[in-house]
């Protein structure tokens, strides 16, 4: 019985393990400099293959301030 618990929570790999496993740190930079330069969220993740919510999250994460919404 153990071994099935221990198998499902193996499942629950947190976002950012993933967005790691995905985007490099020199990504991570580049889509940072993208979006100072004026590409929306919406142009980022599609890019970078990423959510949407996770283009944000990385920004919030590198401490980017976010650009209201238009």
């Amino acid at each position: 019985g153990g071994d099935r618990i221990r198998s499902m929570s193996s499942h629950r790999i947190p976002n950012l393990h993933r967005l790691a496993d995905r985007l490099t740190s020199d990504d991570v930079q580049l889509l940072i400099k993208r979006y100072l330069a004026g590409c929306t969220a919406r142009e980022l993740a599609a890019t970078f293959r990423i959510g949407k919510s996770s283009v944000k999250l990385l920004l919030r994460q590198h401490g980017v301030r976010r650009r209201p919404s238009s």
